[in-house]
C-alpha cells in the first residue's frame, strides 16, 4: 500500500502543481539531498517527497509556517480549525500566535 501524496497547504503565486509531471520528468532519478531555493506552496517538494531536503524562501513568514508544521503539526491544525469557525471579516487582522509557537 502506497502512502498518499501530500498536497500544498496553501496556494502560492507561481505554484507548480499544474506542471509537476513536466518538472519531475526532468529531475534526476537519484540524488543525495534535494535543495528547494524557493519553496512557495511546496508542490514540487511534496511531489518528490525526498528523504533529505533543504528548503528556503525569502519570505520568513512562509518558512516559519513550514517550521511550525514540522515541529507542531497538531497545534497548527488546531489554530486553522479555530479560524474556520469564525467569519473572515471578524477574524482577519486579529490573529495571535498560538502559545506553543
Amino acid at each position: 500500500m502506497s502512502t498518499p501524496q501530500m498536497k500544498p497547504v496553501l496556494k502560492w503565486a507561481g505554484g507548480k502543481s499544474q506542471i509537476l509531471d513536466q518538472l519531475t520528468a526532468k529531475m534526476p532519478k537519484q540524488y543525495n539531498t534535494y535543495f528547494e531555493p524557493f519553496i512557495g506552496g511546496g508542490a514540487v517538494f511534496l511531489a518528490v517527497a525526498p528523504q533529505k531536503a533543504v528548503i528556503n524562501d525569502i519570505n520568513e513568514q512562509l518558512i516559519n509556517l513550514y517550521r511550525q508544521l514540522r515541529e507542531h503539526p497538531e497545534e497548527v491544525i488546531e489554530v486553522i480549525r479555530g479560524l474556520d469557525a469564525v467569519p473572515c471579516d471578524k477574524q482577519c487582522g486579529q490573529l495571535k500566535p498560538h502559545p506553543s509557537m
